[in-house]
């Protein structure tokens, strides 16, 4: 490993808070252009202004046309990422679904998906990394609300004098899966607001798409938002109503790097050199979710709030019949451009000439390109795409992670991402830390046997795997999946305790 790798450990590669936060300040947004008027947002986290919203709707002709638009800037370590994410939902008078569009940046170049609502289907257009795609989706399941309708219900409900009600709706940027939002009336309260007192109601409110967050709202008698105030993993997320001139003034970003770093009981000496470790993992703010037995690690259950986590980085884990056949794991998506000629051509830069037969080293071989490859290696992007970074040579361990995971499925054989905690040396001795991060792994045959194998394209060019890997949650990284794998972080955010109970 050179010094520049280790410069990298040191600000602790892919922690994914900044990435989570966004995933659910995107939710928030959903239920604020709701009516045909114009409203800003600040955007705090953690006390410091990080940014503005703008939401509004508007009558064009028969249809209405709501809109978000969120400019956030966040910081980790010494960089300081910019994240832009917008809306758009188009339907008739009566809350029929026209069309909606989304774009969302977290590299230099933004992802946008585009649907429009037919009777047989939705047609869904993809542009990400400089290639698009196209498909063909089935109606969203069930009854769900567009969000002008979704405005009127409120409304409704409120006039009526209920206390509490729900219903499901979509948000553009998480895709096409309905989620229920839940609100309860708490009290009737005043707030200020651009600079006055009004009448304000509080509710609890919860979205099923992040059970665990806890939210508080603050609206006027229509239901539109005054204030939201938001708990994640102790992390604590606001958004204020306020005039444009308030929203646009000038951010000051909160540092999101070390804040979510766990410090174990005891130092890990020459983490990249680890093959075995057994380790007891807590959740001090509640139960602690299922973590997967996969490629390397094995867990049992201790109790609701205790895990106990054993990796053997030489060791991979059979994969089931249903991951078998699980075509996200092949395929395409706005993530893992695995069809994209840029990427397409990294594969055969990584490879040159070996045999197709042999798979588990062109996958080795393609995990050591993507490490060289990859030459800006810091923290300036939030979360790009495989087809992006294949053209930008840019990232961290997120962008290590999905440009393996697309140079695999492009040669054919099945990967997905995986999101978890690596152990990195702190720049003081005796002072490491584990940090949230990014890999990968490839389902490839030992024994006759498909099996997930850990690829770390991040962290060494000639290791593949160390056992201070500790992975919370598997992904496919599917389209609309992007955000929820993102949220399925945030009830660990703050919230965890590490001890090493051997390694070696």
């Amino acid at each position: 490993m050179n010094t520049d790798d280790r410069g990298l450990e040191r600000r602790a590669w892919g922690v994914r808070a900044a990435g989570a936060l966004v995933g659910l300040l995107v939710l928030l947004g959903s239920a604020h252009g709701q009516v045909v008027e114009d409203y800003w947002y600040v955007v705090e986290i953690q006390g410091k202004r990080c940014g503005h919203m703008h939401a509004s709707t508007v009558k064009d002709g028969e249809r209405f046309v709501t809109k978000s638009v969120m400019a956030m800037s966040l910081r980790r370590g010494e960089a300081v990422v910019p994240v832009g994410l917008s809306s758009e939902f188009t339907e008739t008078a009566e809350g029929k679904p026209v069309r909606m569009r989304s774009e969302v940046k977290f590299g230099t170049m933004p992802t946008i998906d585009e649907y429009v609502f037919k009777a047989d289907g939705v047609d869904v257009s993809r542009v990400a990394g400089g290639s698009k795609t196209s498909e063909k989706k089935p109606l969203p399941e069930g009854e769900w609300m567009t969000p002008v309708a979704l405005g009127r219900f409120i409304a409704g409900k409120i006039a009526a004098g209920e206390k509490g009600f729900s219903a499901r709706t979509i948000e553009p940027t998480v895709g096409l899966t309905p989620a229920r939002q839940t609100m309860t009336l708490l009290e009737r309260t005043t707030l200020d607001v651009v600079g006055k007192t009004v009448p304000a109601l509080k509710w609890s409110a919860k979205n099923e798409m992040m059970p665990s967050a806890e939210s508080t709202e603050y609206t006027d008698e229509k239901g539109v938002s005054l204030r939201s105030e938001n708990d994640i993993g102790g992390m604590r997320v606001v958004l204020v109503r306020a005039d444009r001139a308030v929203a646009m003034a000038r951010a000051d970003p909160p540092e999101l790097l070390e804040s979510t770093f766990i410090r174990p009981d005891r130092q890990i000496r020459s983490p990249r050199d680890r093959t075995l470790g057994d380790y007891v993992v807590r959740s001090e703010g509640g139960p602690i979710g299922e973590w997967p037995s996969a490629g390397a690690q094995s867990v049992a259950r201790v109790d609701d709030r205790t895990l106990r986590v054993h990796v053997d980085s030489t060791a991979c884990t059979e994969a089931t019949r249903a991951e078998i056949e699980d075509e996200a794991y092949r395929k395409p998506s706005s993530m893992i451009n695995s069809d994209d000629a840029e990427v397409v051509r990294l594969v055969g830069l990584a490879v040159g000439d070996m045999e197709k037969e042999k798979r588990s080293e062109r996958a080795g071989r393609m995990r050591s390109y993507v490490h060289r490859f990859i030459k800006k290696k810091n923290f300036d992007v939030g979360f790009a795409s495989a087809a992006e970074t294949a053209r930008t040579a840019c990232g961290d361990c997120t962008e290590h992670a999905v440009l393996l995971c697309a140079m695999l499925r492009a040669d054919g054989v099945p990967a997905r991402c995986v999101s978890g905690l690596v152990y990195v040396d702190g720049p003081v001795p005796g002072k490491g830390f584990f940090g949230y991060h990014m890999w990968t792994q490839a389902m490839l045959a030992k024994d006759g046997k498909p099996c997930w194998l850990d690829l770390d394209a991040a962290l060494s060019e000639t290791r593949p795997m160390d056992a201070t890997h500790l992975a919370i949650t598997t992904l496919s990284l599917a389209d609309g999946e992007t955000v929820n794998a993102l949220l399925d972080i945030l009830p660990t955010l703050g919230k965890l305790r590490v001890e090493v109970k051997s390694e070696k």
